[in-house]
């Protein structure tokens, strides 16, 4: 009798202690409350071909927070530096595709899709930083780059046109006047339009890609060369490339696309917060390149590079300004080419 009251005593106990386990396993967690806990109506990817280091990477730090909080957590953006979604080009057929929706990148390579976006990154086009910065808060000029692009029947929209900071002549000898780079072979951009305006100037303009320049210069393929100062040391150029002129020749410009498959996924409200997320990080992208700019040519003077301040770039100017005008008609922009023209 004892024992069989010690099993039942004992068997009651386990049933217990199962129906305690039971009870804590299967109890749901708190549900989560407020907008930010909620899931993501929309997940995006921003790809830029720069790395962590690159103002880029600010611009897109910025749109990603301004997008993240202003839509209350409904869209959640992921960005993808360095180019491991393709070169920028190949981005902005991403683009198209709808396989990525937003992308921060140059008049140089988005204009291979979009030509007409060649007119505003011509060199010598802007007089000064001050002259850029007109032209890109001015909204109507905003608004009819913005038609030109949402109607390409590309598939691509414009958020914002960006302006950051100058591109200027390096070298392998003392440039002082523009007498200096005639008949010498200078690396530039890829476009028609650039390559013209070189070769108007005097020079010989070679074409290649940004990871040829440091060994080109090795070989005596090219003796000089165009970027900005950032660019020009954080890839240790000055080691082969130890002057570096200031010409300011070419204010960099960068068309901020977007698919217009993803901004057709959005309703107003959240198409309003990505447009404004563009503006607000166009800021962050000025002030970030030339923080850099101005720090990065420091160092590269303390490494040994010579700056050669005092350069006289006007005489550019007024040669290539003929060929702003061609450039622009051929594609049907002179309208557009005058208002640049004349915020200077």
């Amino acid at each position: 009798m004892k024992k069989n009251l010690a099993i039942i005593l004992a068997l009651a106990m386990i049933f217990a202690l199962c129906a305690c386990g039971s009870t804590t396993a299967s109890a749901p967690a708190a549900a989560p409350t407020g907008d930010a806990a909620a899931s993501p109506e929309f997940v995006f990817k921003i790809g830029h071909d720069q790395g962590e280091a690159h103002p880029y990477q600010n611009f897109t730090v910025a749109f990603k927070e301004y997008v993240e909080e202003h839509s209350n957590g409904r869209i959640q953006v992921d960005i993808y530096n360095s180019g491991v979604l393709g070169t920028e080009t190949e981005m902005t057929q991403s683009l198209q595709l709808g396989t990525l929706d937003f992308l921060v990148s140059t008049t140089a390579n988005s204009s291979v899709i979009i030509p007409e976006l060649g007119v505003l990154g011509m060199p010598f086009l802007y007089q000064s930083t001050e002259h850029g910065k007109a032209v890109y808060h001015d909204d109507d000029i905003l608004a009819y780059w913005q038609n030109i692009v949402d109607n390409s029947g590309t598939g691509i929209d414009l958020l914002k046109v960006a302006c950051s900071g100058w591109r200027n002549l390096y070298a392998n000898y003392p440039i002082l006047t523009l007498d200096d780079i005639v008949g010498k072979n200078v690396r530039t951009q890829a476009s028609e339009i650039e390559t013209k305006m070189w070769k108007q100037l005097g020079a010989n303009p070679v074409t290649m890609s940004f990871g040829e320049i440091y060994t080109s210069f090795e070989t005596n393929l090219i003796v000089a060369a165009e970027n900005c100062a950032t660019s020009y040391y954080t890839n240790a150029h000055y080691e082969v490339a130890p002057y570096f002129i200031k010409s300011e020749h070419t204010l960099m410009i960068h068309p901020i696309l977007a698919s217009e498959m993803t901004m057709n996924k959005l309703d107003d409200e959240l198409k309003a917060v990505v447009y404004d997320a563009a503006e607000y990080a166009a800021d962050v992208l000025f002030e970030a390149q030339m923080s850099a700019d101005e720090a990065n040519l420091q160092k590269a003077i303390e490494a040994g590079t010579t700056y050669i301040e005092d350069f006289d770039m006007t005489p550019a100017y007024e040669t290539c300004a003929p060929l702003h005008k061609e450039f622009a008609a051929s594609l049907g922009q002179e309208a557009a080419l005058d208002a640049i023209l004349a915020l200077a």
